[in-house]
């Protein structure tokens, strides 16, 4: 599996992120990151006048008071103070703002990338579909939108920093205009210097998003396998591609976290330089007085936490980047196989018959055509039984009349009236599709009846387990109410297949399509089946794909298919 994407350009990446976030809170988290910077300047401003109303006897105090008038402190203790335990109160409460409105936003990107990649995925066409590797977009929908939402929290958390920054740079300029361009002049070349660091940490990223995707891809096969897995004794393969997964996540993870330590100490050094040199030519050089001087130490003993931060929260945006650039290339990928936008208008059942005319479906990278100039058409009403080889083109033939595909060439004809690109979606809500492996969820009958007809009330899901054979259901301890387990495990593979028919019987389809329901089945179970399916005779439309047995040999008419085309149609007296 190609899991590496081309990565989006910064400012392509941040784009889509503030599409996600509406102005107005991204106007209310920056204007809480302001007032926030301002309050750390303001807090380290009040030393000056502080230390001067506590050291007033000094020769400096002329000076100190120079300075808190120019900011407009007062300059007694008492009142500066007061201001200093105001100023906490109000810093407090911005942090908590701040912090409820940066999880917010956090939510509301990762919310927003998944509703959208997940529309993306059910509004593709369905070839297209066939394409994805469900691992990639299962690590895409989950793992890799959770780690976008971490990047914009860290993105928040960068714009709050290099705000204080400005604060703080804007402070020491109020103190010592000389001393805080020195300052930021040192601080840009340390930062430039992290360059090599934040690519690397980008690789990093990537290469945890292409483990995190193997990871994915493994647990899902396994679970998919499990029997086999059991059957063949490969626990221990199994185990040991997990093991090499995991090394290969550990790398990773190592490397990130190496990177990390290794920048946050050149930068406590670097810093440490600056701070030396600084301090010296304040002392040495530009004869800063010393009640300037200290809190000019304790800004930049402030800062350089604040410069960490900046590197922090930057690297770890470059880590996540990767995962956002991959969110977004699936989801662009499945945009641009979007089927048309369904029409507003209702489509009429069908009252005489449901066709295939002239029929064509290629797929990319094949040779042959799936199917060729099919002519098939199912009387409104009838059974068909659809038969061949694998590979004959049945499921194709299946999936162009439930509405799923559409034919390269031909149409789908609904009483010789052709279905529109975009009426194929109100096509398939009047077909109900039972396919070989009964898809049923971890919850109750009657939730997983309803799934295909919420509103339906318990004498209606009674009826049409009545007539799926499926009345075993009924007498259950817990009846309807009883618990199927992960994929209908608690029940026979018979008893799921019933409740699966059952459910679609529940949507009173135009056309059910029955793709090979009964080949896993026992014979008494088959049996079941087939004399539900001809209980339907009349009610609704039939197509059953599949092999001999008695659900195809009662059917009214066999077709049989061979390389994509129809080669031989028998009615049932016929083949009889």
């Amino acid at each position: 599996m190609t899991v590496a994407m081309a990565a989006s350009p910064p400012e392509s990446r941040l784009g889509e992120l503030l599409q996600l976030v509406s102005w107005r809170r991204i106007a209310s988290m920056v204007s809480i990151a302001a007032l926030l910077a301002a309050s750390e300047g303001v807090g380290i401003l009040l030393l000056v006048p502080m230390l001067g109303a506590i050291n007033s006897g000094e020769q400096t105090g002329g000076a100190i008071a120079e300075v808190a008038h120019r900011v407009g402190l007062p300059s007694e203790l008492a009142p500066l103070l007061g201001l200093f335990v105001a100023l906490i109160a109000v810093r407090s409460a911005l942090q908590v703002a701040r912090q409820t409105q940066a999880a917010r936003i956090e939510r509301r990107v990762s919310e927003g990338l998944r509703r959208r990649a997940l529309a993306a995925l059910l509004g593709a066409e369905w070839r297209a579909l066939g394409d994805e590797r469900r691992a990639e977009a299962q690590n895409a929908l989950i793992g890799d939108i959770d780690r976008v939402g971490f990047a914009a929290h860290e993105l928040a958390a960068l714009a709050a920093a290099l705000l204080a920054l400005g604060a703080a740079f804007a402070a020491a300029l109020l103190l010592s205009p000389a001393i805080a361009l020195a300052a930021l002049v040192g601080g840009a070349a340390v930062m430039l210097g992290y360059g090599a660091l934040r690519r690397r940490a980008n690789r990093l990223g990537q290469s945890l998003s292409e483990v995190y995707a193997r990871l994915h891809e493994l647990v899902g096969d396994t679970f998919a396998a499990l029997r086999l897995v059991k059957s063949f004794a490969a626990a221990g393969r199994s185990e040991a591609a997990l093991a090499g997964i995991e090394r290969e996540l550990t790398a990773s993870r190592l490397g990130y976290q190496r990177s990390a330590a290794l920048g946050q100490a050149a930068l406590q050094l670097g810093a440490a330089t600056l701070l030396a040199v600084g301090v010296w030519l304040a002392v040495a050089r530009w004869q800063v007085p010393s009640l300037t001087l200290l809190p000019l130490i304790a800004l930049f003993a402030r800062v350089v936490p604040l410069i960490g931060a900046v590197q922090q929260h930057w690297q770890n945006w470059a880590s996540a980047a990767p995962a956002l650039d991959n969110v977004l290339t699936l989801t662009r990928r499945l945009e641009a196989a979007a089927e048309p936008s369904a029409a507003s208008t209702t489509l009429a059942p069908p009252r005489r018959t449901i066709a295939l005319a002239g029929a064509t479906v290629r797929y990319p990278g094949r040779d042959a055509a799936a199917i060729e100039d099919v002519d098939l058409t199912l009387a409104v009403g009838s059974s068909t039984a659809l038969v061949g080889p694998s590979g004959a083109g049945k499921s194709t033939i299946a999936d162009l009349l439930g509405g799923l595909l559409a034919p390269d060439n031909g149409a789908l004809l609904l009483d010789d009236r052709a279905i529109a690109p975009d009426e194929r979606a109100a096509w398939r809500g009047q077909v109900a599709y039972v396919q070989q492996e009964p898809v049923l969820f971890h919850a109750s009958v009657r939730e997983n009846l309803r799934w295909a007809a919420p509103e339906a009330s318990d004498e209606r899901i009674a009826a049409a387990l009545r007539d799926a054979s499926a009345e075993f259901v009924l007498a259950l301890p817990d009846g309807l109410d009883s618990e199927v387990g992960d994929a209908g495990r608690r029940l026979s593979g018979g008893e799921r297949q019933r409740i699966v028919l059952a459910r679609a019987l529940l949507r009173d389809p135009a056309l059910l399509i029955l793709d090979e329901p009964t080949s896993a089945l026992d014979p008494a179970n088959e049996v079941a089946i087939a004399a539900a399916v001809a209980w339907l005779k009349g009610r609704m439309t039939v197509l059953i794909v599949g092999h001999r047995g008695p659900l195809t040999e009662g059917a009214d008419q066999i077709v049989r298919m061979g390389e994509g085309r129809v080669v031989e149609r028998r009615a049932r007296a016929a083949a009889a």
